[in-house]
């Protein structure tokens, strides 16, 4: 709206120094490293799943129609 502030709130993803700078800090808490390191190997094994899961998910069917009654 015309007139209201800026909330300060970023709407801009954080560049990847963040990223690495946040990781890094992390990993010097207890278990961080073990729960990455299970997360990784998890990530590593369910990416071949992912094509199954696409091709057995349920697909959205759109009808264009203004009424639900066949033509006769």
């Amino acid at each position: 709206m015309k007139g209201q502030k800026p909330t300060g709130k970023r709407s801009a993803k954080p560049d990847a120094k963040t990223g690495q700078r946040l990781l890094k800090q992390a990993m010097k808490n207890p278990g961080v490293r073990d729960l990455v390191e299970v997360y990784e190997h998890w990530q590593r094994l369910d990416r071949p799943a992912q094509a199954y899961r696409q091709v057995m998910a349920p697909k959205s069917i759109v009808s264009s129609s203004d009424t639900s009654t066949p033509n006769r």
